[in-house]
């Protein structure tokens, strides 16, 4: 082998090495960097999934709650509408026999 040969093969390795170098700092920096912001945007989404998971259990909790509260209520203003009515209908049968007792007399 001719020491050109040689050189030229030394130069040309140096340059690839160089060059390889060169892309790893220039792109493998940023890859492993995005591929880090991955996994912390994943760890993040992973603790809102939880999170909103959670928040769904108690408003259906809170949900059934209110329906339990309304029906109570409800049923409570349904009696005391029918005692309403109830003491309607009984003030108007006495004004009623009152009203015809005045009228005999």
């Amino acid at each position: 082998m001719k020491p050109e040969f040689i050189g030229s093969l030394v130069i040309g390795l140096t340059a690839l090495i160089g060059l390889i170098s060169a892309l790893n700092n220039y792109v493998g920096k940023p890859v492993n960097e995005l591929n880090s912001s991955i996994k912390a945007l994943n760890v993040r989404i992973e603790n809102l999934a939880t999170d909103v998971s959670a928040v769904e259990c108690a408003v259906k909790e809170q949900e059934a709650h209110d329906r339990a509260s309304h029906s109570r209520m409800w049923d409570k203003h349904n009696q005391h509408d029918d005692r309403l009515n109830d003491h309607e209908k009984r003030i108007t049968h006495l004004e009623h026999n009152k009203g015809g007792k005045n009228d005999e007399n």
